[in-house]
């Protein structure tokens, strides 16, 4: 039905990070969007993403503002990062800059294809947080874009890959620790 989208199953349950790596090196287009069972795009989210990239080349990334909502994603919490008033590109060191007041959350994040395997994919230790720290490594080298609207959203749950791994410090430490090393 659509021939440019492929399904991926392992044989056996490799893990999340795994099957990222695993769908980064398998994919063939030049942008990466990377979406959880639990994440949606809101309508406009693509074509604008791919528009600021396309006028920003030297950007490897693009980011927008998120919703979060429990049970009905047509209906959350909007977040605004204010990261500008208006869409544009933020160097190295304007994100540096400015990240330290804010957060990129992945599920607003479409990538060049290229800056993620340039940035090493992502790092099997760093379990919930490897697409954070993938997007940090992009954005700090090659700059971001930042669309200013809710383009993305993600639901909030105790459930989650993230939460349930956050949730103590006996399964974060190890995160932490591949992150410090």
């Amino acid at each position: 039905k659509h021939p440019s989208i492929k399904f991926l199953k392992n044989e056996t349950n490799k893990g999340v990070v795994y099957s990222v790596n695993r769908g980064i090196q398998e994919s063939t287009g030049d942008y990466i969007v990377f979406r959880s069972a639990d994440d949606v795009s809101y309508p406009g989210f693509f074509e604008e993403s791919i528009n600021m990239l396309t006028k920003h080349p030297e950007a490897g990334i693009c980011f927008t503002d998120c919703s979060f909502f429990t049970d009905d994603y047509k209906h959350g919490t909007p977040e605004h990062q204010k990261w500008s008033k208006e869409a544009s590109y933020l160097t190295p060191m304007e994100f540096a800059r400015a990240i330290r007041e804010r957060y990129l959350l992945g599920c607003t994040a479409m990538v060049k294809a290229s800056a993620v395997h340039d940035a090493g994919d992502y790092v099997e230790g760093l379990k919930w947080s490897a697409d954070w720290f993938c997007f940090l490594v992009v954005a700090f080298r090659q700059g971001a874009c930042y669309i200013p609207k809710i383009l993305a959203g993600s639901c909030v749950s105790p459930n989650q890959y993230a939460a349930k791994g956050m949730s103590s410090w006996e399964t974060q430490k190890p995160v932490t620790d591949c992150l410090l090393h």
